[in-house]
């Protein structure tokens, strides 16, 4: 059968059963009007309203019909409302036994009314119901409830309970929510109900007719019966007539229905607001929501597709690409896919507008498919418009503006440089000319930034009620009906002109506070995922981005720092240079920071943190005339508590981060307060508190309640959270936010730019924004706090608990970091002295080059070990090209000195570079012509030790910052003398009596001075032991506190062997096997030197083991000493708060100390720096393999050497600190290859007279031709000192750290007397005559 006689079928069905159902009521309504009217259907003869009249002049019938009403009306009410409550917990509650409740419901439904009607009959004389109205109406409730429950519960499940959530949110009870969202929701239900029951009763005779006996109390319904009864075969006409005014209340009800239905919404919004509010705001904000989703659509009205590309795979750096010849590249399309890991691709399309976007504004839009993904790792762009660089493209940048007023058959040139980024082997390059709509864009900003304002409000604050009043006025008067047509656009400037007026100018107040201070900011890290080389083009793209949005936002104000990142842009891209420059002279962009990269504060030297401030504010104020004044550190894992004497004594009063409220335990007190350093420095200290508003901790990741962010976003949420985290709120009114997509670069976006807009007006119930410099912030900041009661202060560190395994990972960085300070403050050092004494040339561009080497491999993600594999061969190579470079000036300037030493050919000339003068091992080369060689000091012997391929000897009385000559000559052949007691179960020299157990540990250490055991009894010291390293969130950074909870002792010994004994020292070589690598200890007693020295030389080929050396000593203490930058802080070791417990793991330099009155043990390392100290066991870290970003981190061989150093007293009695230095920085012997000269063979450049003040630096200072010499006070004791110099003194001037003169000091022809405070750091500029 064909459709179209199905179809005919089924009208013809429809016809049948409408004409059944018809033909009564056609009968009906003819005959009420037919006196003469029958059975039969027919013409009246005459038309008549005698029949109506008839039945509605009968009182009895009026009366009839008006109980009847009243039964079927308050039963129809009465089932409704008890239906609605009765459903509720049905539809809305997991009950128990809800299958059973709703069966037993649908059971009572199939109950026959006469089943019942004889008990009820019975029940109802007993209780005096009978004859009864209410009675009637009892029962026909009851009858009919199981119905109406079972009706209502479904419409109920229909309504979506999360409009009820929303209700509780803003307050509501249950009966409201009931009451406001469930019941209106659900009218046409109730109506249905309603409907069914009243006409249910409306039309039921057998109920009364049984209940009710008297006459007059008979509804219409038994009436009609009766009526039926008496003139059903005689009197049609009358009949018909009743029938119908019976049938009105049915007929009445169903159109009231439709009405209602019509006007349903209408009804809800034009209902008392008292009654309706929690309803109306939400539905409101609802809709308003949806509109903006609309109108967000309507910004980009219409876009054209670009389908052909040209493409070259290649890393190559293309120069002048106005020119560039592309003609070899292959072509390419936008159906394929392009990719790879960390690969670089260039891309050329030609676009010409079309006729129909003419006039209009046109931009380019690129999308590849990863832009719900994070930005650092994903594909970058830099694109060039007809040769010209605009700007970088990446997931949060997609567009560039080509015109602002398009003309038909422009043609643009379109380059692409692209970055894949990492593992994205599958890209699209999905561009399109699209056109923007400015006037919806101005709109669709202006409504959604109050909206978002809105949305985080209660719904019965005052702001919240005026935003969401005056936005859906607005969007009232927008017709979009069909968007972009000449209606749409009259209403939008209706639209606009009415929320400019009515809620911009009329409720939003530009002095309101509190304020938001926003400069824009990129966090650029300078290496991470990343190498150096790929952040050269991260720092185009991003700048490039910045000042292309600066041309469209002429209020926006961007700083950043770490002139690293400027020089790469100068170098690559020096028109984007250029143009930075030009918005610095206007004041819009900031070059502010301090340091020459944002530089690990925990692991740097003193002296390299000088460097960072040095170097980083020379290039700031040569390049751009600017002088720092913000040490900016967002994101470094920790704060030296020297550093606020640094900063002080380098002109940076201000400190700024977010790294802090990192931490995963504790909270800081304070977001604005003095920051005191180990010498009473304070500097003003600021933390930025941007947070999203009311947002919870993130379980198992890295946001806390209190966790912060430097890569803001400017919208409501984070203003509003950012004021409301911040923690002190009496004493200012304003906090700063840097904004901007940070880590990988990439920046503040428009629409930051388009919110902040918005938001500085002072939008009602958020805090007003401005854009401001950091500096000036600060500056308002300062006088705003200054001398105020409740600007707290903060003293020492500022310890990040967090990323504790920094100290640790990558150790060959750490230890390459740390020679390379040393190596290079000592080359200035002898440099220097070859200048002065020889007069050879200073190497200072040579000098200057290597430190910034240095320096910008401390970046914060470098030196910790929290980059990728890529990262550190990169590293490796700087390292030892600058090592290299570093021992030809070193040789240069040695063997000039030496050259001209008075001594007799072959002498050994030593070298100190120290401040202190205590005995240390040095080595030489053997001349071959000297077959039994002999040293002489002053004409006594000194024992002097076969070692290898060298000859070591202990060099003592070495000057400080000098040498000192020995002679060496050819003697007898004798054996070398042995004057320890050495075997592999025990070594003992004039200080030290060392057992071993089987396992090569120290069973025992008895100081002989002291006369006691340095380990406690039972316990052995040297106890390797590895862990099971797995933190739960970031692997290379991380130790956790449970990383105890599973570990192995490494003590599978394969050998143990004296490998040395002799006049100078002593070894014993122990070697343990663990897994797949070798552990060698050789440990070393010396017959000149107190100390026990223990050389580690590792081949580690495992990944996520932590590895630690215990020392459990025997002193009562509960704290201990650590080395930092320029002195030294006390910890405790225990854990009796939460911030004490949260230093388990914690970073020194080198050396820390454990004593008691009277007694202590120094622990001294070369390039070590965490450390745990729980009580008095010292737990030494070693090694650390993770394998993110690194998976290879820490595999190959490694060198380094820790020291015990016991000691009487304290350990500032002992010396420590220049134990520590010589360990670190051994002298240097040179062999005399000429005869004669007119250098003394004693010399000392400079030396001072008190062992707590060290020399940390002597250097030619950068400008001029006056000596640098650098001291600090490291025991906190007060002090007097003379700095004696080998060379006459014209005059004095003590500097800044920045060599910047403060005031003359008074000097003697070679001496310099002043007074130094505890831990002050002493910088002198010394002329010479």
């Amino acid at each position: 059968m064909s459709e179209r006689s199905v179809k005919a079928l089924h009208y013809i069905l429809l016809a049948i059963i409408a004409l059944v159902f018809v033909l009564p009521l056609i009968w009906l309504v003819v005959a009420s009007f037919d006196m003469g009217a029958n059975q039969s259907l027919k013409w009246p003869d005459q038309w008549t309203f005698s029949n109506y009249a008839n039945v509605l002049t009968n009182a009895s019938n009026l009366k009839g019909f008006g109980i009847g009403l009243v039964i079927a009306g308050v039963q129809a009410l009465v089932v409704c409302v008890i239906s609605v409550l009765a459903a509720y917990p049905l539809s809305r509650y997991n009950l128990c036994y809800k299958k059973g409740l709703m069966y037993g419901i649908l059971f009572m439904t199939a109950l026959p009314m006469i089943a019942v009607i004889v008990p009820v009959y019975k029940m109802f004389l007993k209780i005096g119901l009978l004859d009864s109205i209410p009675g009637v109406i009892l029962y026909l409730s009851a009858s009919a409830l199981p119905y109406g429950i079972w009706l209502m519960k479904n419409f109920m499940d229909a309504i979506p309970v999360e409009l009820e959530e929303a209700a509780w949110v803003d307050g509501a009870t249950t009966m409201q929510s009931i009451r406001k969202i469930v019941s209106p929701l659900m009218f046409p239900g109730i109506c249905v109900v309603f409907i069914y029951t009243f006409s249910g009763s409306w039309g039921n005779f057998f109920i009364p007719y049984i209940l009710l006996s008297s006459a007059d109390k008979q509804p219409a319904a038994v009436l009609l019966y009766q009526f039926f009864g008496q003139h059903g075969s005689i009197s049609y006409g009358p009949l018909a007539a009743f029938s119908v005014i019976y049938a009105l209340p049915s007929i009445t009800e169903l159109h009231v229905k439709r009405i209602h239905n019509v006007r349903c919404c209408k009804r809800l919004i034009l209902l008392n607001y008292n009654d309706w509010e929690v309803e109306k705001m939400v539905f409101i904000k609802e809709r308003i929501g949806k509109m903006l989703e609309y109108l967000k659509e309507q910004i980009y009205p219409e876009s054209m597709p670009i389908q052909k590309y040209r493409m070259i795979k290649t890393d190559k750096r293309f120069e002048n690409v106005s020119e560039l010849d592309t003609s070899g590249w292959e072509e390419f399309t936008n159906t394929e896919l392009w990719g790879g890991h960390r690969e670089y691709y260039w891309f050329e399309t030609f676009v010409t507008v079309p006729e129909k976007f003419d006039g209009k504004c046109v931009v380019y839009e690129l999308l590849t498919g990863r832009e719900a993904e994070w930005d650092a790792t994903n594909p970058q762009f830099t694109i060039y418009v007809n040769g010209t660089l605009v700007q970088g493209l990446d997931v949060n940048h997609r567009e560039i503006i080509l015109a602002e007023q398009a003309k038909a058959g422009t043609q643009y040139r379109i380059i692409l440089s692209a970055f894949t980024g990492d593992q994205n082997f599958s890209l699209k390059l999905d561009s399109k000319l699209k056109v923007l709509d400015r006037k919806t864009e101005k709109y669709f900003y202006d409504l959604s930034v109050p909206y978002e304002t809105a949305r985080l409000l209660n719904p019965d604050d005052k702001a919240y009620i005026t935003i969401i009043q005056a936005l859906n006025d607005s969007l009232n008067l927008l017709d979009m009906r069909k968007e972009g047509s000449t209606e749409y656009y009259e209403s939008l400037e209706s639209a606009q002109e009415f929320i400019t007026k009515e809620f911009y100018e009329k409720h939003c107040d530009k002095e309101q506070e509190p304020v938001v201070c926003c400069v824009g900011h990129t966090h650029i890290d300078c290496a991470w995922l990343w190498t150096l080389k790929v952040t050269e083009d991260k720092s185009v793209r991003s700048f490039s981005t910045v000042l292309n949005l600066m041309k469209e936002y002429p209020e926006y104000i961007f700083m950043s720092s770490q002139p690293q990142l400027y020089k790469y842009v100068k170098k690559n891209a020096p028109q984007v240079y250029e143009q930075i420059k030009e918005r610095v002279k206007e004041g819009r962009w900031e070059t502010e920071g301090g340091m020459f990269v944002e530089a690990d504060c925990n692991l740097a030297s003193g002296e390299a943190l000088v460097r960072q401030f040095m170097h980083g504010k020379k290039f700031f104020k040569d390049e751009f005339e600017t002088d720092n004044k913000i040490l900016w550190l967002p994101d470094v894992f920790g704060y030296s508590a020297a550093l606020p004497q640094i900063m002080q004594k380098c002109g940076i009063p201000y400190f700024m981060t977010t790294k802090i409220s990192w931490n995963e335990l504790n909270k800081m007190p304070y977001d604005t307060f003095e920051w005191e350093g180990i010498d009473g420095s304070r500097v003003l200290t600021h933390f930025i508190p941007t947070r999203d508003y009311n947002k919870a901790a993130v379980e198992g990741g890295t946001e806390t309640e209190h966790f912060t962010t430097y890569n803001g976003f400017l919208n409501p949420s984070q203003m509003k959270g950012g004021w409301a985290r911040y923690s002190q709120k009496e004493l200012n009114e304003e906090v700063l936010c840097s904004f901007g997509f940070g880590d990988g670069g990439g920046g503040p976006t428009k629409e930051q730019l388009e919110n902040q807009r918005r938001m500085s007006q002072g939008i009602p119930g958020c805090p007003r924004t401005k854009m401001s410099t950091a500096l000036d912030f600060f500056k308002r900041l300062d006088e705003e706090t200054k001398g105020s009661k409740y600007l707290p202060s903060w003293v020492g560190e500022l310890y990040l608990e967090y990323h504790r395994g920094t100290y640790t990972s990558m150790a060959r960085n750490k230890k390459y970091n740390r020679k390379a300070e040393l190596a290079y403050q000592d080359e200035e050092t002898y440099a220097a002295m070859d200048e002065v004494l020889t007069g050879n040339t200073y190497p200072k561009d040579a000098l200057y080059e290597g430190w910034e080497v240095i320096l910008r491999n401390q970046f914060h993600d470098i030196l910790p070990g929290s980059s990728i594999k890529e990262v550190y061969e990169d590293s490796k190579e700087e390292y030892e090209k600058i090592f290299a470079e570093n021992k030809e000036l070193k040789t240069a300037s040695l063997g000039s000195l030496v050259r001209n030493v008075d001594a007799p050919l072959h002498a050994v000339v030593v070298f100190n570079p120290n401040s202190s003068e205590v005995p240390g091992i040095v080595s030489f080369i053997c001349p071959e012509e000297i077959k039994n060689p002999v040293l002489k000091d002053n004409g006594n012997t000194v024992a002097i030790q076969k070692a290898g391929d060298t000859y070591i000897f202990t060099a003592a009385g070495v000057p400080s910052k000098g040498y000192k000559t020995y002679v060496l000559e050819d003697g007898e052949e004798n054996e070398e003398e042995i004057s320890m007691d050495v075997s592999v179960k025990h070594m003992e020299n004039d200080w030290f009596a060392v057992d071993y157990n089987e396992k090569g540990q120290f069973a025992k250490i008895y100081d002989k001075s002291a006369k006691r055991q340095i380990l406690k009894e039972g316990k052995a010291g040297n106890v390797i032991i590895s862990y099971e390293d797995r933190p739960h969130n970031y692997d290379a950074w991380d130790v956790n506190n449970y990383y105890t909870e599973k570990s192995w002792e490494i003590d599978d010994v394969s050998s143990m062997e004296v490998t040395e004994n002799g006049p100078v020292r002593a070894c014993v070589r122990i070697e343990r096997k663990y897994l797949d690598s070798v552990i060698v200890q050789k440990i070393y007693l010396y017959h000149d030197i107190p100390r026990i020295d223990i050389k580690n030389i590792i081949d580690w080929k495992e990944h996520q083991i932590f590895v630690k050396d215990y020392f459990p000593v025997d002193v009562h203490t509960n704290e201990a000493t650590f080395d930092i930058q320029y002195g030294n802080v006390k910890r405790p070791t225990h854990a009796n708060t939460s911030w004490d417990f949260a230093k388990f793991e914690v970073c020194h330099h080198k050396w820390m100390d454990v004593s008691e009155e009277g007694y202590g043990v120094s622990f001294l390392n070369d390039c070590k720096f965490g450390v745990g100290v729980h009580g008095s066991e010292v737990g030494l870290s070693m090694l650390k393999s993770a394998i993110y970003p690194n998976p290879d981190a820490d595999k190959e061989h490694h060198e380094f050497t820790y020291s015990i150093y016991p000691h009487a007293e304290n350990w500032t009695d002992a010396n420590t600190v220049a134990q520590a230095y010589e360990l670190n920085n051994p002298m240097t012997a040179v062999v005399k290859e000429n005869e004669g000269g007119k250098l003394a063979g004693e010399y000392s450049l400079f030396k001072v007279d008190q062992n707590n003040v060290i020399i940390e630096t002597v250097k030619k200072a950068e400008n001029g031709e006056d000596l640098i010499v650098r001291m600090y006070e490291c025991y906190n004791r007060r002090t007097n000192v003379v700095l004696t110099c080998g060379e006459k003194i014209a005059d004095v001037t003590e500097c800044n750290l920045l060599e910047e003169e403060e005031q003359p000091v008074s000097c003697t022809e070679h001496t310099v007397s002043f007074a130094i405070k505890p831990y002050e750091i002493k910088t002198l500029k010394i002329r010479r005559k």
